[in-house]
């Protein structure tokens, strides 16, 4: 996925997800339903269930730290909901949900889930010739690794391993700077993925 994780305003996402009819659909899990239709199922929860049903397949997410666009939907549904100021985000605010959701896919154990962090505002690379020039430290520092490589690296062979990416010093999420996106989520530090070896462990 390029550039949307999902980090909605708490109390919006639920009955968005019903209001636009997911409940209905012929691709919702059919586990998903009853929650999706009481506006208890939660966008992770979806994410989630795909990573579980497609253990073979690398998530490879790409996102920037401070994505501006993504910041605007989040105050754009907190403001259709009429919520007030305080329900609007900083960029560290934002950098600190990300990781939250990143880490509960992690910590339920999907080894497919990866992520390659640009410290930048950027939004979508897969279409801009930034994904040339782009590398964790920003949009004109590749470094050793940069997205380009990553997104090359794809789709691996058996036995082929790919590698998550961020730049920073590593901060557990109970210890992230209130005004800085300058440090990389320790428990989502060194995931990698290879082909053919986590789906026959799951």
């Amino acid at each position: 996925p390029d550039s949307f994780v999902g980090y909605f305003p708490p109390g919006t996402e639920s009955p968005l997800i019903n209001q636009f009819g997911y409940c209905d659909t012929a691709i919702i899990s059919p586990g998903l339903v009853a929650d999706c239709k009481a506006n208890r199922l939660l966008f992770k929860d979806v994410v989630a269930t795909a990573l579980g049903k497609n253990s073979e397949v690398p998530f490879a997410y790409i996102n920037s730290k401070e994505d501006a666009v993504q910041i605007g939907y989040y105050i754009a549904i907190a403001a259709t909901f009429g919520r007030n100021v305080s329900s609007w985000i900083t960029p560290s605010m934002y950098y600190t949900g990300v990781n939250a959701m990143l880490e509960y896919y992690a910590n339920n154990g999907h080894t497919n889930m990866l992520m390659y962090m640009v410290s930048s505002p950027m939004h979508t690379y897969m279409d801009d010739s930034f994904m040339y020039t782009a590398g964790a430290k920003g949009l004109f520092q590749q470094g050793d690794f940069g997205l380009i490589d990553y997104i090359s690296t794809l789709p691996l062979w058996n036995g082929e391993t790919l590698t998550g990416a961020c730049e920073g010093e590593l901060r557990n999420l109970d210890d992230a700077p209130a005004l800085w996106t300058g440090y990389c989520d320790s428990a989502l530090d060194g995931r990698e993925f290879t082909q053919g070896v986590q789906q026959q462990i799951a």
